[in-house]
């Protein structure tokens, strides 16, 4: 009965996985258009993505979870603490992508 328990476990906790292998239809930023008020202020960020046209899950943990941002001057990322951070006014483009699907996302710092 240990035996079952165990097994299950493990199952429980692979299950818990998304494989980038995954037919995987949607993955994208939220929020979806970003704009922070001022460099210096940061937002937290979530990546979410669609697996085999009806399975929705956070891919925002997942160490095959690419995330980029198009001007780090401007904005950075912070994967340790899933975080935006706002470094200068102006604008980019957030690139997230898990196995062969991506979205792009326009960020925005405001210079108040």
């Amino acid at each position: 009965m240990r035996v079952m328990g165990i097994v299950l476990l493990i199952f429980g906790v692979l299950a818990g996985v998304a494989p980038a292998g995954v037919n995987w239809t949607k993955v994208w930023l939220e929020p979806n258009t970003v704009v922070m008020d001022s460099p210096g202020s940061s937002i937290p960020y979530r990546v979410k993505g669609i697996a085999g046209g009806k399975h929705l899950a956070d891919l925002t943990h997942n160490p095959s979870m690419e995330i980029s941002s198009s001007d780090e001057s401007v904005i950075a990322i912070d994967r340790a603490s899933h975080r935006l951070l706002a470094k200068s006014a102006g604008h980019a483009e957030i690139r997230v992508s898990f196995g062969d699907r991506g979205s792009v996302s326009e960020a925005t710092v405001d210079s108040r």
